[in-house]
């Protein structure tokens, strides 16, 4: 008796997150031991340091004035495109000498080593001019394509809060490939859509780690979960939570597979303690509630109705010597009268307050 029904294998195809394994194996590794960044692993790039890099702010207009008569090998030399300045970028920007220092080296790594489904990295955008402009009272120093003054196709951007894009952008927006590394080092590398998580991508965090797809900025589909010293989850997610099928492994080793609802066990499932008892049949609000069976760690088995974790309703109990009571339950307790065959096939009737035998 049971619940054949396997775990859907969660299978992975893509082939551009070789980068970030490494981190997942390690979030997976510590459900069994705890582990702490140090102070300096969680701040973001010292942003402030771009004052050091800025150059004078200029409108376009100005800069076309102070190139004319340099020849196109000059600009050329200094980054520079006319028609680029005429034509693509933002009205008012500095132009700037280099990137702001990254001093964390995780940030670095996280950043040097992303490499695009197309192959695109940020290495080959040391040809593209740096400019820093103001967008929506924020502070952004951008290298990278750019179209009807907007960024558009493969570029890096940084945020005044220390946060790092590099990636692909349509019309200002990420769309398409690319990875995010937060102010707090928290990190996004999959697909995006007008500025949000979608399709498939992997998110990774001190306290959590996922992979799989995502809609509209939530978790959307079939995905992988794993939170720090908690819990690993491969199932089936919608608006951002566990939804549908799946499996949840907790940190000391017990397990719920079965359905879920807006991230809690709703419909059928099964549960299994660590001590070896188990539970199979419906669930409401992350408690046993319809008709289900339970066994105990002594094989001892109760089948019949639960309300709110507890016997509830007509139900029958067989105790692991062979023995059978059959009756109603309220409360968790045996109530009124009950039937009870032995082993040997002889039934005698009973009554029952509270759970207690009464002559």
């Amino acid at each position: 008796m049971g619940n054949s029904q396997q775990s859907p294998k969660y299978s992975n195809t893509n082939q551009f997150q070789v980068d970030i394994l490494q981190q997942k194996y390690l979030i997976e590794d510590t459900l069994n031991e705890s582990s702490n960044l140090n102070e300096g692993d969680k701040r973001s790039p010292n942003i402030e340091e771009l004052n050091s890099t800025r150059g004078v702010t200029r409108k376009t207009s100005e800069i076309l004035e102070l190139d004319q008569g340099k020849p196109r090998s000059k600009l050329k030399s200094q980054g520079l495109n006319l028609n680029l300045y005429e034509t693509e970028l933002p009205e008012t920007f500095e132009l700037l000498n280099q990137l702001p220092l990254i001093k964390v080296e995780k940030t670095r790594y996280s950043l040097t080593s992303y490499e695009s489904p197309s192959g695109h990295k940020a290495q080959a955008l040391a040809s593209q001019p740096i400019i820093q402009f103001i967008k929506c009272n924020e502070r952004l120093t951008y290298q990278g394509q750019w179209l009807r003054q907007q960024r558009d196709g493969f570029g890096l951007c940084i945020y005044q809060n220390g946060s790092i894009y590099v990636g692909s952008w349509i019309n200002d927006l990420k769309d398409g490939h690319g990875r995010m590394i937060y102010e707090n080092n928290d990190t996004y590398t999959g697909y995006w859509m007008q500025g949000k998580y979608h399709g498939f991508g992997i998110f990774s965090s001190y306290e959590s780690y996922y992979e799989g797809n995502w809609e509209n900025g939530e978790k959307d589909g079939q995905g992988l979960e794993i939170k720090m010293n908690k819990s690993k989850y491969e199932g089936m997610f919608k608006w951002g939570k566990k939804n549908g099928f799946g499996t949840i492994k907790y940190i000391d080793n017990q397990l719920y597979k079965g359905e879920f609802v807006d991230g809690q066990y709703e419909g059928q499932g099964e549960y299994h303690w660590n001590d070896g008892s188990h539970y199979i049949g419906e669930w409401k609000c992350n408690k046993i509630d319809g008709f289900g069976t339970f066994t105990n760690k002594t094989n001892d088995v109760y089948k019949g109705s639960f309300v709110d974790d507890k016997k509830n309703g007509i139900g029958t109990f067989k105790w692991s010597n062979g023995t059978i009571l059959k009756g109603i339950w309220v409360n968790g307790q045996i109530e009124g009268q009950a039937t009870i065959t032995k082993p040997n096939g002889e039934s005698i009737i009973e009554n029952y307050i509270n759970g207690q035998k009464v002559a």
